[in-house]
């Protein structure tokens, strides 16, 4: 039988009154046990009757350097991950989570212990029988790798038949095997390891499409495979392959963006800078669709030793009052962005309605000069990483003049997206880094980011903060996730200054009329699955 446990704490707040506001964007993110499709389709076989499109290349401003299946978290919400990758479990835009891989799972009594059964017909694009032995191998090692915090919550997987196997969380954790699940890429073992350089350029995929091209930091092309391993009758419509053909191409500059659209070079651009709506929502040639993306753009200050800003947060206080937010939200986003009233976006299962009367370290240069005159510092060089692009440049060069202003000199520095991504999780790197960071509910995303378990060198920042990190773990059971608990964690985060949220920037997803879009599927992370969706005249 079938253990709905994050269907508990769903019930629990939809009761009471924190639930006011929350269920905005993607659903809030509570998720469902296995259970078979709740629709099945054939749309991707109906849709080749139509004359809308099969080919589409669609631009990114965001990308996966390589295609190991060994990820970090920066990377979770890209829309060709799926196409890459089959995994245990898809979590769906409302929040619940359907079999791929896995047929099925269900609890133990004691709610750690999951036994999960897979289709027993599984093939990858090379023919290799996919088995229990290879997803044991490949949460074991996701574990071992310590990339995502999600494989922290195992402690122990076993394989107890051909096609079943059981997985012993550290807790009953609600959401816990969901986010297993939905993070457990399914490859060959033998083939993974025969490759030779894990999958960085090319794949050996259980998933509908095989990579025929791929140029990293540039662009990626997929086409359909006709030997996928999976019935399409069981395929739910949410996930159906309806395009033969995808090509992905990188665009971080904007203006880059606005050409590649207008030129036709690229049919449609995924979460396009937010300054260029206004130009594509009166050009009658294209739809400008807001997208949902519960993201927000962030400044998390290092944890570790080496940096001047870990355990001072006075001078963390002084940086966040430096910043002009209403400045650069004017300056960057043209207005179309919303003041951030916490280190995580508005939105998220959890968040709550009162945090938007607090204060929140408005722009306020005197009151900045106070606490940098408590911190101690010395007029040494702060370091801020961030992806290169256009809006990180300006913005970047926004909060450099103000932090000038009060007498902090900050240096920039702006890296290739590859390099970005290696650095993230390592405070030695930085004194700061600049992050868009989301997701589904404010235990995961606390998780990630401030879970001093969750990675070798402890949280996101390499902090080591044991307490924040029980405070935490509370909030993942259902008993646990409390307003009382959520605003503990909401007033220590904010009181160590461990983040900064600046603004919650407005999404749309821009694609030109041409292509014949006529019924959208919403992708789990926000915005527009363009694979899943249908075609037509």
């Amino acid at each position: 039988m079938m253990r709905n446990g994050p269907k508990k704490i769903l019930a629990l707040l939809l009761s009471g009154s924190m639930m006011a506001g929350l269920l905005t964007g993607c659903g809030g993110g509570a998720n469902t046990a296995g259970s078979e499709p709740a629709a099945k389709t054939k749309a991707a076989s109906d849709a080749a009757d139509t004359a809308g499109a099969t080919e589409l290349t669609i631009g990114m401003s965001t990308t996966w350097e390589t295609l190991t299946p060994f990820r970090n978290m920066s990377s979770y919400s890209i829309l060709y991950g799926r196409m890459l990758y089959d995994t245990l479990a898809y979590r769906m835009a409302d929040g619940s989570v359907i079999p791929v891989v896995a047929k099925e799972w269900s609890a133990e009594e004691d709610g750690k212990t999951w036994n999960i059964e897979i289709y027993d017909y599984v093939k990858d694009s090379a023919g290799n029988q996919i088995t229990a032995s290879d997803i044991v191998w490949m949460i074991g090692e996701q574990k071992n790798r310590a990339l995502k915090p999600a494989f922290n919550r195992v402690q122990s997987v076993e394989q107890t038949g051909d096609y079943t196997l059981k997985v012993v969380m550290k807790e009953d954790i609600v959401g816990s095997i969901e986010n297993v699940l939905q993070h457990t890429y399914v490859v060959s073992q033998a083939a993974f390891e025969a490759s030779g350089d894990e999958f960085v350029s090319n794949v050996v995929s259980t998933s509908p499409y095989k990579v025929t091209n791929f140029v990293s930091g540039s662009s990626l092309t997929l086409e359909k495979r006709d030997d996928y391993w999976q019935d399409e009758a069981l395929i739910d419509r949410v996930m159906a392959n309806n395009l033969d053909k995808v090509t992905f191409k990188y665009i971080s500059e904007s203006s880059q963006q606005q050409i590649a659209l207008e030129t036709g070079e690229v049919n449609v651009f995924a979460t396009i800078d937010s300054s260029l709506m206004p130009t594509f929502e009166e050009n009658s040639q294209f739809v400008a669709a807001p997208s949902n993306y519960l993201i927000g753009n962030e400044l998390f200050f290092s944890g570790h030793e080496s940096s001047p800003l870990a355990n001072n947060p006075d001078l963390c206080k002084a940086i966040a009052y430096a910043i002009d937010e209403q400045g650069i939200i004017d300056g960057v986003y043209g207005g179309l962005a919303a003041r951030m009233y916490d280190a995580a976006p508005y939105g998220l299962l959890g968040y709550q309605e009162s945090w938007k009367t607090e204060e929140y370290y408005s722009y306020d240069p005197e009151k900045a000069k106070e606490y940098l005159a408590k911190s101690g510092y010395q007029g040494e060089e702060l370091v801020v990483l961030a992806s290169n692009s256009t809006r990180n440049n300006r913005m970047l060069t926004m909060i450099q003049a103000y932090l000038l202003d009060v007498g902090i000199n900050l240096k920039l520095n702006l890296v290739d997206r590859a390099l970005y991504t290696a650095s993230l999780t390592d405070g030695s790197a930085y004194d700061m880094v600049q992050v868009s960071a989301g997701g589904n509910d404010l235990p995961s995303f606390w998780g990630n980011r401030f879970d001093c378990n969750a990675y070798e060198s402890g949280d996101a920042t390499s902090r080591k903060d044991e307490t924040l990190t029980d405070m935490i773990y509370s909030t993942w059971t259902s008993e646990g996730f409390t307003e009382e608990n959520i605003n503990a964690i909401h007033d220590y985060v904010n009181e160590h200054m461990y983040a900064y949220g600046i603004c919650q920037p407005m999404t749309a997803d821009v694609y030109s009329t041409s292509i014949g879009l006529n019924e959208k599927m919403m992708y789990w992370a926000g915005g527009i699955d363009f694979i899943a969706s249908t075609y037509g005249q």
